[in-house]
């Protein structure tokens, strides 16, 4: 691993970066659990609270990433990123993936 691109990070962002990721793995399980049930009332009351305080704490944690993050990632990090959002694409509802280099 190249020391100079995480050198401008501080100590603490990789391990925020990747609590943030698992979050949004969590949360991800909650609309998919949903689907599962026919009748969610089933869940309870709490259920729901913590769908929308996770996500709120997700956003935030979205936030502080992209602020650390910001302008200090290199041009190949940038392109590994646009390959993988133009693989799993999704224009007007329907998924358009594909490799494009």
């Amino acid at each position: 691993m190249n020391s100079s691109i995480g050198s401008s990070f501080p100590g603490w962002a990789r391990p925020l970066a990747l609590v943030t990721a698992m979050l949004f793995l969590i949360s991800l399980l909650f609309p998919i659990t949903a689907s599962l049930f026919k009748d969610t009332s089933v869940f309870p009351k709490w259920w729901g609270w913590l769908d929308v305080g996770l996500a709120f704490v997700l956003v935030i944690l979205a936030f502080v990433v992209y602020g650390l993050a910001h302008g200090k990632v290199n041009s190949q990090t940038e392109m590994i990123t646009l390959r993988w959002i133009r693989l799993f694409r999704v224009e007007n509802g329907s998924f358009e993936g594909g490799l494009i280099c």
